[in-house]
């Protein structure tokens, strides 16, 4: 079973790494909700990767709407990443 986790969340990991954008998350998301071949906690690691995905890519989820978004940003103030990134 220990195998059959690992090749799963590998896969899991492949599809959270092809996450460009709001549109490619929401498929993810789906995805993982509906996948009914979870192995242990998958579904939570998988939501934890796609989380980190989204946070990098600056998309906010939307509980209401069940989704990633785009977050949207307040005129002329820099984002998130932005502030980020002015530190490095």
């Amino acid at each position: 079973m220990t195998d059959e986790y690992n090749e799963f969340m590998q896969f899991a990991q492949e599809q959270v790494e092809g996450i460009t954008d709001a549109e490619s998350a929401n498929e993810i998301v789906e995805w993982a909700k509906t996948c009914r071949t979870h192995i242990w906690d998958s579904k939570l690691q998988i939501s934890r990767l796609i989380k980190e995905k989204a946070t990098e890519l600056s998309l906010s989820f939307d509980r209401s709407a069940g989704q990633c978004m785009e977050q949207k940003k307040v005129k002329g103030k820099p984002s998130i990443k932005e502030t980020a990134n002015a530190r490095d």
